[in-house]
């Protein structure tokens, strides 16, 4: 027996099985772009925000704070591979947290 919520949902649900996954694709698809494009160091603008990944890891992170006071573009020296694997792997992080902020 379906509980009342399930029937409700059930009956107002507008979308198609398909619409459903088109509409999942895309998001993956921009979640995927977005981590890549973040990683490159580019920003995105989406949703009337300007995101970019130097920006987030230096109101996160001290460290990154201090490459910023002293114009050091950490994000060129991330994609140049002079980090260690673990700051890679923190920036990595990161970027795909803030992709699915973006994404939402």
């Amino acid at each position: 027996m379906e509980c009342a919520v399930r029937i409700a949902e059930i009956n107002n649900d507008r979308q198609t099985s398909a619409q459903e996954r088109a509409a999942y694709d895309l998001e993956h698809y921009k979640w995927k772009l977005y981590v890549k494009m973040l990683l490159q160091g580019l920003e995105i603008r989406e949703n009337g925000r300007v995101y970019t990944l130097a920006e987030r890891l230096a109101n996160d992170f001290e460290e990154f704070a201090a490459f910023v006071d002293t114009d050091y573009d950490f994000m060129a020296a991330y994609n140049r591979g002079e980090f260690c694997g673990g700051v890679n792997q923190l920036i990595k992080s990161q970027a795909h947290v803030l992709a699915s902020i973006i994404v939402g």
